[in-house]
């Protein structure tokens, strides 16, 4: 398959990576993305010619978590630097060593440490290494002489550098692409070559090449020579790691005539991973000051169940310790899912009834015929169906602690008349009872409706909202908390997984933001569904914006991606941009780059709606 300039020109400028296979796993395309991601293209930053370890060399590798990075260090491998220790996995482990001696001890810290920071200075053989591990800022940098050399990490990874024995100048440096270009510390330790960096680089030639010879094996690229050779493989945004980086890989067949094979496209997640861990990392802190200084503050967090920092949340927390430290009725206010039942059962757990029962009872999901027999209980033969025993009822239950009625905007007239009844004289009447008895509750009633509104309609009798609106709570609606939407995912997304009996998911940005531009009718009751519906239908370890289904969504009608030719399309007006841009609207200039004639030029310009700015300044969108 041969690909023009333009062709290159488009794929290159694209941000995603993208590796072009035929129907024999040979590499037609891959851009520069892709090259970045798989660790191809030389940053120049590191000067060293390419060569292998030799005996009598100094070797110093560091990482974060032996066995869970991609270093592929064994206990095996390690005797050739002299250790003879046993492997602990998943600590950090630093070692310095010479190369094939044996027989002569290695400098090596193999212990698991607690600090968030880890800084060793280390003398071997009279050669000076500093290793610095940040598991905040999540880089491992080795120093030698007056250079460091610093590899940034997401989960896991490991660092190397190699001294030449003899001229004790420094032979190889590690850098980010490390499988990709088989240079792992086990590798080279196994006598493996490395490459040239910085001025020492040569650009691989990898068009021609077959996928095996040039990546390691894995799920994605079994899945890539599958489509390649016809197979139907379903293979859309699965998370992958390439060098410890995450990605999310999509492949789709190629059938063009002639042309068959099959298309990876990879998207860089490390942007995003790395700006949420740093945003994790902050937020922890920031909750742990707030708990160091709450005392000082005057504001405690007795609630902690009650999920969110913001201003609304804040003032709902102080107006509940204010009605845990009473005993007058409460009613609270808000749309359903916003947690009012949470709300109460805390309240109820922070007061002095918090020792004894607390009984909750929604009035519109019990037939009104029964729930009088609920609230209050009847007596042996109350009427037909009757326990022979009779009954207690909720009241009863819950004496000496607190009644939640909730939706009590549901409760028909007569039972609001019995209810007022018992909250003004603290007794009652089970059915079919001849004996009043005594209770002392407390209630405390919810609504989703506006019960002033149900008072003026006569659906709601006026002296029962007084006796319950003593202290009023509004919950605010999701709507109103959206700086709180993160926070709540944090909170909710392990107990998805757990009802799932799956392993822990995280959330990409992409889909934090589109769940923060929902407008979330059902509230954090509706949050909770959409997230434990995405752990179901998400197999990979991030959820994406594209696994949130939201209200009267279903799989088969989202549409995952758009047709191949808009992203070309859009990747055309891009560079179609640039290159004007670039040349000054000098359009021969653009014309002869591009390898565009002056026609297709025109219409490209007018079909993207492209501003061209002459040379005296003014705009024109369409040049004759």
């Amino acid at each position: 398959m041969m690909l023009n300039r333009v062709s290159k020109t488009i794929y290159d400028a694209l941000s995603e990576g993208i590796v072009l296979i035929d129907s024999e796993e040979r590499i037609q395309l891959i851009n520069n993305a892709a090259r970045e991601i798989f660790g191809f293209m030389d940053t120049g930053t590191i000067d060293h010619p390419e060569g292998k370890l030799e005996e009598g060399d100094i070797v110093c590798i560091a990482t974060n978590s032996l066995g869970a990075d991609d270093g592929y260090l064994n206990a095996e491998v390690l005797r050739k630097l002299g250790f003879r220790g046993k492997i602990e996995y998943g600590h950090s482990f630093v070692i310095a060593g010479k190369y094939l001696f044996e027989d002569m001890d290695p400098y090596c810290i193999h212990e698991h440490v607690y600090s968030d920071i880890q800084d060793y200075s280390i003398e071997f053989e009279n050669i000076f290494f500093n290793v610095v591990i940040d598991d905040i800022d999540k880089y491992i940098e080795i120093g030698y002489g007056e250079e460091s050399y610093r590899l940034d990490y997401f989960y896991a990874i490991s660092n190397m550098i190699v001294v030449d024995g003899k001229t004790g100048k420094l032979k190889f440096v590690q850098s980010l692409g490390y499988t990709s270009r088989k240079e792992t510390p086990r590798e080279l330790l196994e006598g493996n070559p490395f490459r040239g960096k910085g001025r020492y680089y040569r650009l691989r030639e990898l068009i021609g090449r077959k996928i095996s010879e040039v990546f390691q094996p894995n799920s994605t690229m079994e899945a890539l020579g599958k489509v390649a050779g016809g197979e139907a493989v379903d293979y859309v945004k699965k998370f992958d790691k390439f060098n410890n980086m995450p990605t999310l890989c999509s492949i789709k067949p190629i059938d063009g005539g002639k042309i068959k094979g099959a298309i990876l496209i990879v998207e860089n997640l490390s942007n995003i991973e790395r700006a949420m861990k740093e945003k994790d990392y902050v937020l922890t802190q920031l909750n742990k000051l707030q708990k160091s200084i709450g005392s000082g503050s005057g504001f405690v967090d007795k609630f902690p169940a009650i999920i969110g920092r913001s201003g609304k949340i804040r003032q709902v927390k102080e107006m509940a310790g204010k009605a845990s430290g009473s005993n007058s009725n409460l009613l609270i206010l808000g749309e359903s899912g916003t947690g009012k039942s949470l709300l109460a059962r805390e309240i109820h757990e922070n007061s002095p009834r918090g020792d004894f029962p607390f009984i909750s009872i929604n009035c519109s999901s019990i037939p009104e015929n029964l729930l009088e027999s609920e609230l209050f209980g009847y007596e042996q033969g109350a009427f037909t169906g009757a326990s022979r025993k009779g009954k207690k009822g909720m009241f009863e239950l819950a004496h000496e602690g607190t009644i939640f009625l909730d939706e009590i905007g549901d409760m028909n007239i007569y039972l609001q008349a019995k209810l007022l009844k018992i909250i003004q004289e603290k007794r009652f009447f089970r059915l079919g009872g001849d004996r009043e008895i005594e209770v002392d509750v407390r209630v405390i009633a919810a609504t989703n409706i506006s019960l002033e509104n149900a008072v003026k309609e006569g659906r709601f009798r006026k002296d029962l909202y007084y006796r319950l609106n003593v202290l009023s709570i509004n919950m605010p609606s999701l709507r109103e908390m959206k700086d709180d939407i993160e926070l709540l995912v944090e909170k909710l997304l392990p107990k998805a997984c757990i009802k799932a009996g799956v392993d822990l998911k995280n959330v990409s940005h992409s889909a934090l933001s589109r769940l923060k531009a929902y407008s979330f009718p059902g509230n954090i009751r509706e949050l909770e569904n959409i997230l434990e519906r995405a752990v179901n239908l998400t197999h990979e370890e991030i959820i994406t914006s594209d696994s949130l289904i939201f209200e009267n969504e279903s799989v088969e009608t989202r549409n995952v991606f758009r047709d191949l030719k808009y992203y070309a399309k859009e990747a055309e007006k891009r560079v179609i941009i640039e290159a004007l841009i670039f040349y000054d609207y000098d359009l021969k200039s653009v014309m002869k780059d591009l390898n565009i004639k002056k026609s297709s030029l025109y219409n490209k310009i007018k079909e993207y709606d492209i501003n061209i700015v002459q040379k005296n300044g003014n705009c024109s969108k369409n040049m004759e």
